[in-house]
């Protein structure tokens, strides 16, 4: 749930549980009786430059098709963004 946020960052708020199982928002950490967790800012996401997609196409001109070149782009951004 927060692969694309960096922990160190303080929390922007908090998502809590009612009595009734609901869940709600709050800006402020709720009693830990509300099963709180932290709601964190996601990074900004980090596009290719055209060196990376020319990296992208050569990595894949050797015979490779459609789902290799799409396999080459998504390890990149993964790379890039930081997603494991």
């Amino acid at each position: 749930m927060t692969d694309n946020v960096n922990n160190t960052d303080k929390p922007i708020g908090w998502i809590a549980q009612n009595a009734v199982g609901d869940y709600y928002f709050r800006l402020k950490k709720p009693d830990d009786v509300y099963k709180p967790f932290p709601v964190f800012k996601p990074k900004e996401w980090v596009s290719l430059t055209r060196q990376d997609m020319d990296i992208a196409v050569d990595d894949t001109q050797e015979g490779g098709g459609f789902y290799e070149f799409a396999e080459a782009i998504e390890a990149t951004l993964r790379r890039k963004n930081e997603f494991r």
